[in-house]
């Protein structure tokens, strides 16, 4: 069992949206923020490049889907070869395998136009990329920018069309370039890339993974100066909200990193223990472990950050994302860990991503069979703890990853919140949550525990409640309900510390007509029946005794 140490810098980003493609959805996300990218962004996001050994590795796409038929289309990409008749056809014939693939990965109702660019980009680079346009989904989510095809899967608008009319008109989600003056592609679509040269499905899937969302908003404007977001005020794009340095603290995290600053230049640099992409489907595709990014010790634009790391990937299933590749070698599919990052993200998964996120992991909880926890009452400033035993079945096979948080503001907390933690099977953790009230009050709250498993309830959320009293105050008496009644009535009234107790019931006279309590009795919220069968009408007061403090209330009985 270990832990991924993520600290979010207070940011709450709505990932797991329902997907609806109608009228009434596209209506429900009409109003939205829009900012164009150019050619500049794609240079900053990716600019892919050759190692220029011959790696001499290759998997084709059904090595992917060896245990599942490979999916069908679930998304509709729709290429304009720019200028055209410039373009090789087996270039273009490579270019839609590479689509095709991307189309049975991920799911949208909307189509997603690509502009694809044959043109020179000097001899070191293979392709770039970019979203033609980030988007603010102001009504789901008004905290992150999304790449326009994500935004358009997310909420069922298509963005493209409606940019018709405005004055700032699109025709693509997605703008590639392909280098055109590299001499030593190979286009074919079996995965056999011979040594010497460069696969061009794989560069293509890349440079597609850029700009459906694969994509940072961190720059180097100068010197060693950092800057993440856009718009006014800054907004992060959404694969930034996942970004940690190696200690787990969020580079969106400004009071440990000012933006801009030389410091966030550090975190992105690797300087501060490495850099990291902490989402809790990404770190279960990588089979629990963390995701580093790549993060050379001087920024290298186009290479740095909205990359998987070089060292950690190269010649493994997850090696399409990083920021170069070598010759002789091919990769025709996502990946499992960019299928989680995209999750993580909140892109629709079509079934040959999911089939690479799939896990039988099974979330136990150990020490009770209820969904609910009760603090009980405390007094106002104090704090108390319980705790859930959560396992992940000793009879599957696969690495539970999970992440642990609560509502309700402060109200109710864990220390290991927000951190992702990965058990092996039939191993166990304990997790604290404490109740500590600020103001005197009965609170409610939820803690959510989401996890990797394919089936089941997910996440698997526990109801919170606690109530508080004012400082130093031992005990409260409310009034009894129903008032007035008939022959049972409920006396409320709770303790905040262990205590003895005494309720009785009196007449107008004073005379003594019932003992209800008299116990000692632990902290807690207590309801106590009153019957007056055999009590004729009138006007009674009940009077509650503990540790010697006495409080009353009156009731009236009518028959």
């Amino acid at each position: 069992m270990y832990f991924i140490r993520a600290i979010f810098a207070g940011l709450c980003v709505s990932l797991f949206f329902q997907v609806h493609s109608s009228a009434q959805n596209s209506q429900k996300y009409a109003q939205s923020k829009i900012i164009p990218l150019d050619y500049r962004d794609f240079e900053r996001i990716c600019t892919l490049t050759s190692t220029g050994i011959d790696a001499h590795y290759r998997l084709p796409k059904e090595q992917f889907n060896s245990q599942a038929k490979t999916a069908g289309a679930t998304a509709n990409i729709q290429v304009e070869y720019i200028d055209r008749p410039s373009w090789p056809e087996e270039a273009i014939t490579a270019f839609e395998y590479a689509v095709n693939i991307w189309e049975s990965h991920i799911t949208s109702d909307v189509p997603i136009r690509i502009g694809a660019n044959w043109t020179g980009l000097g001899e070191f680079t293979l392709g770039s990329a970019g979203p033609s346009q980030i988007i603010q989904i102001v009504q789901a989510d008004p905290v992150a920018w999304y790449a326009i095809a994500q935004a358009s899967a997310i909420t069922g608008v298509d963005y493209v069309a409606q940019s018709e009319g405005s004055g700032n008109e699109i025709e693509h989600d997605i703008i590639v370039n392909m280098n055109s003056e590299w001499d030593s592609w190979y286009y074919g679509t079996d995965a056999q890339t011979p040594d010497g040269l460069i696969d061009f499905v794989t560069v293509v899937l890349h440079e597609l993974g850029h700009g459906l969302g694969f994509t940072g908003s961190v720059r180097v404007p100068e010197g060693t100066t950092a800057q993440w977001g856009y718009g006014v005020p800054l907004r992060p794009i959404v694969y930034d909200v996942f970004v940690t340095d190696g200690t787990g603290v969020s580079i969106l995290n400004e009071s440990v990193y000012p933006n801009p600053s030389g410091q966030l230049y550090s975190a992105v640099t690797g300087q501060s223990n490495g850099l990291r992409f902490d989402g809790l489907y990404s770190v279960s595709s990588n089979n629990g472990g963390i995701v580093p990014l790549y993060a050379p010790f001087n920024w290298r634009g186009g290479s740095s950050y909205s990359h998987l790391d070089l060292d950690t990937f190269t010649n493994t299933v997850n090696a399409l994302m990083r920021p170069q590749i070598g010759r002789a070698f091919a990769i025709h599919s996502p990946g499992p860990v960019t299928c989680g990052i995209f999750r993580d993200m909140g892109w629709p998964l079509a079934e040959d991503c999911l089939n690479l996120l799939d896990s039988d992991s099974r979330l136990v909880l150990n020490n009770m069979n209820i969904n609910r926890i009760d603090f009980g009452v405390i007094n106002v400033g104090e704090t108390i703890e319980q705790t859930i035993v959560v396992s992940n079945d000793a009879g599957v096979q696969d690495p539970l990853v999970g992440r642990v948080r609560t509502t309700a503001g402060n109200l109710f907390t864990s220390e290991i919140e927000d951190e992702i933690f990965t058990l092996d099977p039939g191993e166990s953790l304990e997790i604290p949550v404490q109740f500590q009230p600020a103001l005197e009050g009965k609170f409610t709250g939820e803690l959510e525990i989401a996890y990797n498993a394919s089936e089941g309830q997910n996440p698997v959320v526990v109801s919170l409640g606690g109530e508080a009293l004012p400082e130093n105050e031992v005990f409260v008496l409310d009034q009894n309900y129903p008032n007035p009644f008939n022959a049972t009535t409920t006396i409320p009234y709770a303790l905040a510390q262990t205590a003895d107790v005494r309720l009785d019931v009196f007449d107008a006279l004073g005379k003594h007509v019932q003992t209800l309590v008299d116990t000692r009795q632990p902290s807690g919220r207590y309801n106590q029946p009153f019957q007056a069968n055999n009590v004729s009408s009138g006007i009674f007061i009940y009077r509650l005794i503990v540790d010697g403090r006495s409080k009353t209330g009156k009731l009236i009985l009518v028959k």
